[in-house]
């Protein structure tokens, strides 16, 4: 019995750890546009409006490259390329994946922008992946986006991985979404939306440990069953 609840225990141990350095985002656009037929084009729902964009980081991952740092005559700014570690897309019944993130294509890309070396200018928060992919039904997915952006000072600080709360506060300069796609007839198209729910963003963390805490508690509850 006592080793069993030792195992359980580490589960949960482990659960938290993992809650330390992964960390899931999930930003929900109510009023996307439809250009040229993109929804048909990605076998969707043609009347959808709604748009799920979801994306999963490693807040210790290292950056693919960066950081680096520019100084101008009016502003200077820091930025760096780091990876996602799964980037999804749903709407109107049809879900897309990004690319896995291996090079500067699929990507991270955070920017914090100072005016005197004191207080942020201008940040910025980018995550897409920017590869051709071609779906069965011969559309090729040329990029899918979401960024974030704030002219206000204070916004981000540093190049880490921005909390829920960091991002949201982001959306007082705008939040914006593409998909641009070639349909199989040659056509371009896109869906594009550039507001959150009525202005609101809604990023929900979603954590990393919730198998291991489920397979926790199961292996409790068998625990009490046996005794």
């Amino acid at each position: 019995m006592k080793s069993i609840l030792t195992a359980a225990l580490l589960a949960l141990g482990l659960a938290g750890a993992a809650d330390a350095a992964t960390r899931t985002y999930q930003v929900v656009f109510s009023d996307v546009v439809d250009n040229n037929g993109a929804l048909e084009a990605l076998d969707a729902d043609t009347s959808a409006t709604e748009l799920v964009f979801s994306w999963t980081v490693d807040t210790a991952a290292a950056p693919i490259q960066g950081p680096f740092n520019y100084s101008g005559s009016l502003y200077s700014f820091q930025y760096a390329i780091l990876p996602y570690t799964s980037l999804s897309v749903s709407i109107g019944g049809a879900s897309l994946t990004g690319l896995p993130s291996t090079g500067t294509n699929e990507r991270v890309m955070i920017l914090d922008g100072v005016s005197d070396g004191t207080g942020d200018i201008f940040d910025y928060y980018q995550v897409g992946s920017f590869s051709d992919q071609t779906l069965s039904n011969g559309t090729r997915i040329n990029e899918m986006y979401f960024f974030a952006f704030n002219y206000d000072e204070g916004t981000i600080s540093g190049l880490d991985q921005p909390t829920t709360q960091e991002l949201s506060a982001l959306g007082d300069g705008g939040f914006s979404v593409r998909i641009s796609l070639l349909k199989a007839n040659g056509q371009r198209a896109s869906i594009v939306g550039n507001s959150v729910n009525g202005g609101n963003i809604a990023v929900v963390p979603v954590p990393a440990s919730m198998p291991l805490l489920l397979g926790a508690l199961l292996v409790l509850g068998f625990c009490r069953r046996r005794s």
